[in-house]
């Protein structure tokens, strides 16, 4: 297959990156936001965030006003705290499984489990239906619902996507899109309605490929969330090769970043592309450049940091529920943490999934004094 290759923008939300990374040391307190921790249950509408339940939270976004949208798999719907009041509304979604109907309103129709979100003034909310197969736009106010790309757009080889995982918006109508069960990443333009593979086999057949060109077939296992870095390369969480890619349209590379292709738990002050990762879910990059990884199969988030590529845990591995007063973040206890997503302000959402809980980690270069 040849592969037409495009540069990736920087993302339109500036809410994805973290304005200081130098206090991201380890050290800091883990506040819920929402849901209880253990208790995968319904959502009470209009409680406070807290107060109520989660069933499968998935996907997360912070938009600049710092309203949170969460996404909730299994329960087929978008909920949205807002700032002001941390109370929990609707945003899509009626609760049941089925096809989506644009005619209506987001939150009177069905979705087919939400996966990945993406918000900005420009695009509102996007997000993945992953069983769906398809993306959708919510503009701004929530009155409306658009379904921008489905499996009738196909791109040269025929391939459309299948179960989109994850979404970001760059500039121009420029979307990117990591598919699971096409093991791709893809890229698609809303203007011109072109759909195109960047890195993935032509078949959409699962693989290792340890590293090459990215106009030369390449594979992808399960891939489960994109990142695009300040000079327009694209991070990539190939999740079931335990890897963390970087497709470098400078050098024209596919590089590995992070993780030896075999699961496990290892490496930590080394080399991170010779430390063990499992299942690695989310990614987060800070404005300095440093990169946040979901190594969800070990419950704990790691930083690779730029200047070196040195990998190290920051949080996870412990056993506190939360932690309220500043101290070490790796006594909290995560459960297969997913998607991740900075605020500008340095704050750290973390959808703690099988917690069924979405958490805020505020970072400190220093802890609090001890009483």
């Amino acid at each position: 297959m040849e592969t037409t290759v495009i540069p990736g923008k920087k993302a339109d939300n500036k809410t994805q990156q973290v304005a200081n990374l130098e206090t991201i040391s380890g050290w800091g307190t883990a506040e819920i936001i929402a849901g209880k921790p253990g208790i995968s249950a319904p959502t009470i509408e209009g409680e406070i965030a807290t107060e109520t339940s989660l069933i499968t939270p998935t996907g997360i976004a912070i938009d600049s006003q710092k309203n949170i949208f969460i996404s909730d798999a299994d329960a087929h719907m978008i909920w949205k705290i807002a700032n002001d009041t941390r109370r929990i509304m609707r945003f899509a979604g009626n609760g049941s499984w089925g096809e989506t109907d644009t005619s209506s309103i987001p939150t009177n129709t069905a979705l087919k489990s939400p996966w990945g979100l993406f918000v900005s003034e420009s695009h509102g909310l996007s997000l993945t239906d992953r069983f769906g197969g398809s993306i959708f736009q919510i503009n701004n106010e929530g009155s409306s619902i658009v379904n921008v790309l489905n499996k009738s757009i196909h791109d040269e080889s025929g391939n459309s996507i299948l179960e989109p995982n994850s979404i970001v918006n760059g500039p121009n109508g420029l979307s990117y899109i990591v598919d699971t069960r096409m093991n791709a990443l893809m890229s698609f333009n809303s203007t011109t309605q072109a759909l195109t593979q960047i890195v993935g086999h032509p078949d959409g057949l699962p693989g290792f490929t340890r590293e090459g060109r990215i106009d030369e077939p390449s594979s992808l296992r399960a891939p489960s969330d994109l990142a695009i870095e300040s000079d327009g390369n694209i991070l990539i969480a190939d999740s079931e090769n335990h890897v963390v890619r970087r497709v470098n349209f400078i050098t024209n590379q596919i590089e590995i970043i992070a993780g030896t292709g075999n699961p496990g738990f290892s490496g930590d002050q080394g080399p991170a592309t010779l430390a063990s990762l499992d299942s690695p879910q989310g990614l987060a990059i800070a404005a300095n450049g440093d990169i946040l990884v979901s190594d969800s199969g070990n419950n704990r988030i790691r930083l690779i940091k730029k200047l070196d590529g040195m990998i190290t845990t920051v949080i996870g591995g412990g056993v506190e529920t939360t932690i309220t007063k500043t101290n070490e973040l790796t006594e909290l206890k995560l459960n297969w943490p997913s998607f991740i997503r900075l605020d500008g302000d340095g704050g750290l959402y973390i959808v703690d999934t099988y917690n069924y809980v979405v958490r805020k980690i505020t970072f400190s270069s220093t802890p609090t004094e001890k009483e």
